[in-house]
């Protein structure tokens, strides 16, 4: 359907739930070290970066590697972040914002914003970055990660 002078075709306005349960569905697949439930919710190109200068690589690829080194699973039940706190925006809401990430949405992403409980962690190694952003972007049932920032080395 094409707009003529005087008429706008409005798509519908994709929810803000579908972006977080990507976010959700991510963490999930972490705690449970599956890269295969992980590779459900990325898009085929998704990279990941930990920083100006750094390189962008592979987010399975990244992830893989972290299971390795790190235990993801279960943690007393506790989530590394909180579900109510996960901060959505679209490229127009930052910029009236102004407020400074690392990655920033195009066209029709979304940028989902989480802090987590790391910086509350007294012992042993850290799991995560203190934020991690994600640039979403839509698929035909929700959203998919498409690129992802953690300034996140490991130990």
């Amino acid at each position: 359907m094409s707009a003529r002078p005087g008429v706008l075709v409005l798509a519908p306005a994709r929810s803000r739930a579908q972006a977080q349960r990507a976010v959700q569905a991510f963490f999930e697949a972490v705690r449970h070290e599956s890269i295969g439930e992980l590779s459900a919710w990325l898009a085929d190109d998704a990279t990941i970066s930990s920083g100006p200068g750094a390189t962008s690589d592979s987010i399975a690829k990244v992830w893989g590697a972290r299971f390795k080194q790190l235990d993801y699973g279960v943690d007393g039940g506790r989530r590394p972040y909180r579900a109510d706190a996960v901060g959505v925006f679209t490229r127009g809401e930052l910029e009236a914002l102004e407020r400074g990430y690392q990655l920033a949405p195009a066209g029709d992403e979304l940028l989902a914003v989480v802090e987590t409980r790391e910086r509350e962690r007294s012992a042993g190694p850290r799991h995560f970055g203190r934020r991690l952003e994600f640039v979403l972007g839509p698929v035909a049932d929700g959203y998919r990660i498409r690129r992802m920032y953690e300034d996140f080395q490991t130990p």
